[in-house]
């Protein structure tokens, strides 16, 4: 065997790997990671909702407790919903505050997928020579 036939075997064997990898493996995560992706581009809005829900309790809450005659057990107990409700509030924020951080995230990697492409189809194939292109 020739130095030719060893690098033609290693070459053939990339482009394989390769073709696996585009034909069978990127397809499969590809409808693994539609529907998380999805779910973490709703969950700030899910969040949102579950903050409102909060708000809505401690406000139900403070209804309640203004029916209370004695006003230092009432101002106690509006107190204690007060410091429930900012706990809460602030995990709400917080975990909203990562959803969209996670978001940005994907919108950057989304982009820099985009340019990459972007350049490949009108940069660097226009340059190779159309003999050396060979469709798939």
């Amino acid at each position: 065997m020739g130095i030719k036939d060893f690098f033609r075997k290693v070459g053939n064997g990339i482009r394989k790997a390769g073709r696996w990898v585009r034909d069978r493996a990127l397809p499969a995560v590809g409808r693994i990671a539609k529907p998380i992706l999805g779910m973490i581009g709703a969950l700030p809005g899910h969040i949102g909702v579950v903050g409102r829900i909060g708000s809505g309790i401690a406000d139900v809450l403070h209804q309640g407790i203004s029916k209370i005659p004695n006003e230092s057990i009432k101002d106690r107990l509006n107190g204690i919903v007060a410091r429930g409700n900012e706990g809460f509030q602030r995990i709400t924020d917080g975990a909203k505050d990562g959803a969209n951080r996670v978001n940005n995230g994907i919108g950057v990697a989304r982009d820099v997928v985009d340019t990459v492409r972007h350049g490949i189809n009108t940069q660097i194939k226009p340059a190779i020579p159309p003999k050396l292109i060979k469709p798939f």
